[in-house]
């Protein structure tokens, strides 16, 4: 029995000497933290409330798990700590805590912080809040105290707020200039109104990055003084305006001027229609924006040919109008802006109720040979015609032989050749066979040999009914079956009625 411990404990013995031989045990400690570095998750602040918290079976925390070595070399290694997201939803007490650790051990590098707090209906002592600060958890307003703290070595930041935390804070005071000298991409969300603290506050964190790159405001909060400013947004390349608001055309403008740099603009124009009157059109200087390539603008339709005489966009290649109202399409202005700014546009989508199928024929001909994405209104069905101009010649013909004749006014042969990308709403069961003709000519493959569409939203305006149209159902089936076949393709079908769910093939 003792012959068996001494064999037990030598073999023990052993395996721990060549441990301490390990390949792993040789290199470098730089090397070790690069490779630490690279086991962080990705962090994506557009996309941020689905991202993960810090927990210890994820690095850096597991890192510090496995050895005293791998320890040392994890909390020495200051860009392991340089990203932090905190869910402060629950009020948890170890979420200062965690702050408070990530932020000591960062040092002094550049950070990443996030902070999301999402509404709950909690009790006090069993006693209802009676204002929505007292909603908010304690916990948010300290990891906020401690972010703002260290705003000026903080490169991104997302706040995410669907209760008031800015204004929960006491005696908060604006950010100086220049604080935020390296924060490059803002990320704010929130669904309250203005207040004092919260303008001031906000207006002053905005103001205090000269070197801000990536702006996102979604709020119900007008972000007008936000906007407003000059040395602010001089290096500014994308911005987000999704205020529920919206912002004045004279406020638009301004943006454009003192944003040399901008490349990516998605604007929520003011929907007050009674705006257009007090706007002064005709005083407003014309601009002229040589670096902007994506424009993305919601706003009154009785607006929108105002801002387009305004408008030269040469390096455009995305455009994205969408209007309300009851007033006339502005065709004559699109064409103007397009004929003027020489775009050589990749991406359209024009959503109105006031387009005719006549004047968007138009803009797919002028596009023809360089759109590559095109977003038709997916809440109205689209009409035989454009779906056929869609549709390669052969089947064009075709249906014109069956008595459809194709009233379009352009060639056979004009059918976006490189389009890869089509979102449309439809009611299947009205354009049997130019939903067929468009499915197996544009989305199925042919032998290798004709360009095909790389992503499709398919919206049903009606339900997809089995067997009412049996070659439809072939042709979607075979779609079906090239999808679970082939990773280039995504397809993503939907629909508002219950008894048929939306689903995503990628």
């Amino acid at each position: 029995m003792h012959h068996c411990r001494s064999v037990v404990q030598a073999r023990d013995d052993l395996l721990e000497h060549k441990a301490l031989l390990s390949g792993a045990r040789k290199l470098p400690v730089e090397i070790i933290s690069e490779i630490f570095s690279q086991c962080l998750p990705e962090v994506d602040t557009s996309s941020v409330i689905w991202s993960p918290e810090p927990h210890p079976n994820q690095a850096p925390l597991l890192l510090t798990q496995v050895c005293r070595s791998w320890r040392s070399i994890a909390i020495a290694t200051p860009r392991l700590w340089s990203a932090l997201i905190i869910n402060a939803s629950n009020g948890s007490p170890s979420h200062s805590a965690i702050t408070k650790l990530w932020l000591d051990r960062s040092r002094n590098v550049p950070l990443t912080l996030t902070l999301l707090v999402r509404a709950t209906d909690r009790f006090d002592g069993g006693r209802r809040a009676t204002s929505y600060e007292e909603f908010v958890p304690v916990a948010a307003t300290k990891v906020l105290t401690m972010f703002i703290s260290h705003l000026p070595r903080v490169r991104a930041l997302a706040l995410l707020f669907a209760l008031p935390v800015i204004r929960a804070i006491p005696k908060l005071h604006p950010v100086g200039d220049n604080v935020c000298n390296q924060l490059e991409k803002l990320h704010l969300v929130t669904s309250f109104e203005n207040t004092a603290q919260e303008i001031t506050w906000t207006r002053s964190l905005v103001h205090s990055a000269p070197n801000l790159r990536h702006l996102y405001f979604d709020s119900s909060m007008v972000p007008l003084p936000i906007v407003r400013g000059e040395e602010w947004c001089l290096r500014l390349r994308t911005i987000n305006l999704d205020a529920a608001y919206g912002i004045p055309p004279q406020d638009f403008f301004l943006l454009l001027r003192n944003s040399p740099e901008l490349v990516q603009c998605v604007i929520v124009m003011n929907l007050d229609e009674s705006l257009n009157h007090l706007t002064r059109w005709d005083e407003m200087p014309k601009v002229v924006h040589s670096a902007l390539q994506e424009l993305s603008l919601s706003s009154e339709d009785i607006f929108l040919g105002n801002v387009l005489n305004l408008l030269t966009l040469p390096a455009l290649v995305s455009l994205k109008l969408s209007t309300v109202g009851d007033e006339a399409w502005p065709h004559t202005e699109l064409m103007n802006f397009l004929s003027r700014s020489l775009c050589i546009l990749k991406e359209l989508k024009l959503d109105s109720e006031r387009m005719t199928d006549d004047q968007f024929l138009i803009y797919l001909g002028l596009v023809n040979k360089s759109l590559r994405a095109l977003y038709l209104p997916t809440w109205k069905s689209t009409s035989e015609r454009i779906l056929q101009f869609i549709t390669p010649v052969k089947l064009k013909a075709s249906a014109t032989l069956l008595g459809s004749p194709d009233p379009s006014p352009f060639p056979l042969g004009r059918n976006l050749p490189y389009l890869e990308t089509l979102s449309f709403g439809i009611a299947p069961h009205q354009y049997i066979a130019s939903l067929r003709d468009f499915v197996e000519d544009r989305c199925l493959v042919n032998q290798g040999t004709k360009p095909r569409l790389r992503a499709i939203h398919i919206h049903l305006l009606l339900p997809l009914i089995s067997g009412l149209s049996t070659d439809l159902d072939l042709a979607l089936k075979a779609l079906l079956d090239q999808v679970s076949d082939d990773n280039s393709l995504t397809l993503k079908i939907t629909s508002s009625h219950l008894q048929f769910p939306s689903f995503v093939y990628v």
